[in-house]
């Protein structure tokens, strides 16, 4: 029993024994006959200005018993209301009008990085970014999912979620680019996306600092890398994400982190052992990347030891089971492609 309803049961058995009196049985027979009854009478008319007293205490202290219970209640609407309004304005930010394109698309209307040459051209002609990706998330996600979308950028995806989860769903967007933080934010509060929240850092797997290479060719491609780097670079914070997700089922992870995607997914190793049933779309890099020292054959063999089977996303959106002997005679032919585990 929570102390909620601990407190709830003791009130209302306080409302009953003030509400009924004092149970004193002086009709109930006697076993020294009608002396006893006549005696017990006696004792009664001379205690009654005393029960008259104790009922008097007992009401208010029921009463105060009861202002207090409903002063504290008033008090957890307040809070409960307060930490829903903040919830629901989290995403509320301005922008620069100068920096940003509103745009039309399949996710409902966007704001985009103005400065951007990867992400908004695409978005801007076609309403839609990555066809294929857009394709299988909209076969998977149901209402009531949990989804996970890291380097969630100016947020299409997250809105295109949000949708599809619906209000009893949960939508984590993380993103640690300083130049697409608003812009993800400001797009999940115009499409009404109280179903998400944003993390503005970088999953990793460790807590701490990481440097972040700002992309000179706009707001996407932003990407980690350790030690000196020719480009403007910022300081960002990083976390495991098995931190902030604990106890949380999630049902779709999708990440797009630049070359470091098997570093946040091993930062969130417990959250996808105990989800069952998950399913990962994550970005494999067919060369070492971003100076962070994986092996593409590493790569994959964590990833069958966590018990992923892994399928290559098509460009038509349709999923074809890939070895790993198979993803590793991609090099050289491709960067890198998409792939599903499950």
């Amino acid at each position: 029993m929570s102390a909620e309803t601990a407190f709830e049961t003791a009130l209302e058995r306080a409302r009953k024994e003030v509400q009924d009196g004092p149970s004193l049985g002086w009709d109930t027979p006697s076993r020294f006959g009608r002396a006893g009854l006549a005696a017990r009478g006696v004792l009664h008319r001379a205690l009654r200005p005393y029960t008259m007293r104790q009922s008097r205490v007992d009401q208010a202290i029921y009463s105060a018993m009861e202002g207090s219970a409903r002063s504290i209640e008033d008090r957890a609407r307040r809070m409960e209301r307060m930490v829903d309004m903040s919830s629901q304005s989290a995403h509320a930010v301005a922008l620069d009008p100068e920096s940003v394109v509103d745009a039309t698309t399949h996710v409902g209307p966007l704001w985009l990085n103005k400065a951007d040459s990867l992400v908004t051209p695409s978005i801007a002609e076609h309403g839609m970014y990555e066809a294929h990706v857009t394709a299988l998330l909209l076969r998977t996600l149901r209402p009531g999912m949990t989804f996970v979308d890291v380097g969630a950028n100016i947020g299409y995806f997250s809105v295109l979620a949000s949708r599809l989860v619906g209000p009893e769903g949960l939508v984590v967007a993380v993103e640690p680019g300083p130049n697409n933080v608003s812009l993800l934010r400001a797009n999940l509060w115009r499409n009404g996306c109280g179903n998400a929240v944003v993390l503005p850092i970088a999953a990793y797997d460790h807590r701490g600092h990481v440097q972040l290479v700002l992309n000179p060719q706009g707001g996407a491609g932003n990407w980690v890398q350790p030690g000196e780097v020719p480009a403007p670079s910022v300081l960002v914070p990083c976390a495991p994400l098995d931190e902030l997700l604990e106890g949380i089922h999630v049902d779709v992870l999708k990440t797009d982190a630049e070359g470091s995607d098997v570093v946040a997914i091993r930062g969130m190793e417990q959250t996808i052992r105990r989800s069952t049933g998950i399913t990962v779309i994550a970005e494999f890099w067919t060369q070492a990347y971003g100076g962070l020292g994986e092996a593409p054959a590493e790569v994959l063999d964590y990833y069958s030891g966590l018990g992923l089977q892994t399928s290559l996303l098509r460009d038509t959106g349709e999923l074809e089971p890939y070895g790993d002997e198979a993803l590793l005679a991609l090099q050289g032919s491709v960067p890198f492609v998409n792939i599903v585990m499950a």
